[in-house]
Parts: structure tokens; sequence; C-alpha cells
């Protein structure tokens, strides 16, 4: 049976050392699975030309790569025997060991990092971290089959919250939608609202109230051309909860969106998994509702191809702003044909 091997992006050289040892285990014509971290990118392109230039073949291997992605977990695939060798990262690595999996760092193709802490005002150095707890971030990134204009669109339409999100906080006998308060910057806008919300026993921790019916006041912000601030305080309870997200086209059906949240509750009132889960059920909803549109979105509305309503305004603003963007730098709107 083949021992299970990390390839660790950075790690210290005591863990690194393992690959001392590793080489006597390949036998001649030995199958590997090398399954990297990302899509393939420069920075892993020595594994690809060693395969191109023969250079496993020559040491007995015979080595197949394949590329990870966003939704690909690495090491669950390491464990269960379908990759022999990965590429992670330190932190990943360390806790994997701590957990008892059975997995060995056997190299550090880099030994340095651009990671960085974000730490409370009191915390000046490392040594401040002493006795303080550190959270370390799961992947906050997925890759959707829709156009980040649909996800702004959506981000900011009101109109929804009660159908696509009945399950949850929408409001499905109260469809009408909240109206907004709107300030159009030089970033894109701002806009203020204040939506009433279902309150269901598993949302009690994340709202900060026990209260059937509670509000939402949202002060919500767009940057072109693909970001968006998602400012929510719950007034019953003062409780902030800020997400932003950042949506980055791979094509013109599919883009890359990356969350992440700032709170002011603390993990005893609502614990960070039990916040993680609750805004997965709701993004997952939007997904499947944008999955199953057009991605291809109108930018010019003046071509009059959709029919909106009300609700649609920050849409309209968005589409204006950034077809202005695109006109400032000489570009066009290219249509796709159907």
């Amino acid at each position: 049976m083949k021992n299970r091997f990390a390839l660790t992006n950075p790690l210290r050289s005591l863990l690194g050392a393992a690959v001392l040892s590793s080489a006597s285990l390949a036998m001649a014509n030995d199958k590997v699975v090398l399954l990297t971290s990302w899509y393939a990118q420069a920075k892993q392109g020595g594994f690809y030309q060693a395969v191109a230039d023969g250079l496993y073949e020559k040491q007995g291997l015979d080595v197949s790569i394949r590329m990870g992605g966003p939704q690909v977990n690495g090491m669950q695939l390491l464990v269960s025997k379908q990759a022999d060798f990965i590429v992670n990262y330190d932190l990943q690595i360390l806790k994997s060991v701590e957990q008892g999996l059975p997995v060995v760092a056997v190299a550090a193709p880099f030994q340095g990092d651009p990671q960085g802490l974000m730490t409370h005002a009191d915390v000046n150095g490392l040594d401040g971290l002493k006795n303080k707890q550190v959270l370390v971030s799961t992947s906050g990134q997925q890759e959707w089959k829709t156009s980040p204009l649909r996800v702004m669109e959506n981000s900011f339409d009101n109109s929804h919250f009660s159908f696509v999100h009945k399950a949850n906080f929408g409001l499905f006998d109260q469809p009408q939608p909240a109206s907004y308060d709107f300030r159009e910057t030089d970033y894109g806008f701002e806009a203020e609202t204040r939506v009433p919300i279902r309150n269901p026993e598993e949302s009690f921790a994340i709202t900060g109230t026990r209260a059937p019916i509670t509000e939402r006041h949202l002060v919500n912000r767009y940057y072109l051309p693909f970001s968006r601030r998602f400012g929510c305080m719950y007034p019953d309870s003062g409780i902030h909860h800020i997400i932003y997200n950042c949506a980055t086209p791979i094509d013109d059906g599919r883009l890359m969106l990356v969350q992440w949240l700032y709170r002011n509750d603390s993990e005893t009132d609502c614990p960070t998994q039990a916040l993680i889960d609750w805004d997965a059920a709701i993004t997952a909803e939007d997904r499947d509702i944008l999955e199953a549109t057009d991605p291809d979105a109108c930018v010019d509305t003046r071509r009059r191809v959709e029919l909106h309503m009300p609700s649609d305004k920050p849409g309209l603003v968005i589409r204006r702003q950034l077809l202005g963007l695109l006109e400032a730098h000489g570009e066009s709107e290219v249509f796709a044909s159907h």
C-alpha cells in the first residue's frame, strides 16, 4: 500500500526533510497521481515540465497530474487514496497532522508565502497572540456558472427575498419589496433600506433576537465593476454583519466568487460555524436561481431587450455605470449569438 504525501507551500525544513526517505518508497513503473492546489498556473509549471521532459519516467515513475480547483478538497482525496501527492499549505498540513490523518509532508517548493494575520487593535506582534484564539479561514470562494453582472444585480434585488429565501428569512406572505434610499458615488453607489424578515429558531443566534419577525437595516454598497458590500444591522440586538463579495469573471458564463464576513458579536453569542452554515444556505439558493438564468445580461439597457420593474433600479444603475466604465476605456458591449 502506498503512503500518502502532501507537498506543502511553505513549510519548515524539519517537515520537509521527509523527502529524504520518500525516494526509497518508489518502485519501478510506479503509477503516481499528483493533485495540484489550483488550475494549471505558472508557479506549478515545474511539475508539468518534468512530465514533458520525461524526468519522472527516468526515475521509474508514471506520473499523472490532476488540477485542483475551488470545489476540490485535496486532503480528502489524498486520505481516500485518490491521489498520492497533493500541493497544499502549511497550516492545512499541520491541522491534518493534529487531527491524526496519515499524511507526511515531503517538500517545500516555496520558503515564503504572502499570508497575513488580521488582528484586533490590542495585538501589535506575534507575542500578542499568546492565549488568544486564532481562526484560520476555510476556502471562501466558489466557481459559479453565471456572470458577475447577474450576481451584482441579484445582491441588490429586494424583490426575490420572499420567494427565493422563503425557506429561511423570506416572508412569503409579504412579497412587496422594500424601497432603497440611493446615493450614487464615484466608486458605484450606496443603497440603504430596511427589510422585514422571518426569524426562525435556527436564526435566533444570528439575529440576536427571539422575535418571530425582525428587521434588517441594510447599508449596501456597489463597487465597480463587480464587488459589493452587504452591511446588515439588526436593530433589535445591535448586531452588525458586514459581508463583502467579489465576482471575478473566468469567461462569459463562469466566475469565481469570493466572500468574507466581519461581525461585532462574539463566538459565545453565535458560533462561527453556525453563522457560516446560515449564510451558506442563503448563498446556495441565490446560486441555484442565477445558474438557471441566461448569463448574457444586456449591459446597454437602451437596447430594451428586457423588461424591468421598480425594484430593478439597482441593477439598472449597475448596468449604466458599467457601460460608462467600458466606454471610458474604449470598450463596447459584445453581443452573444443565440
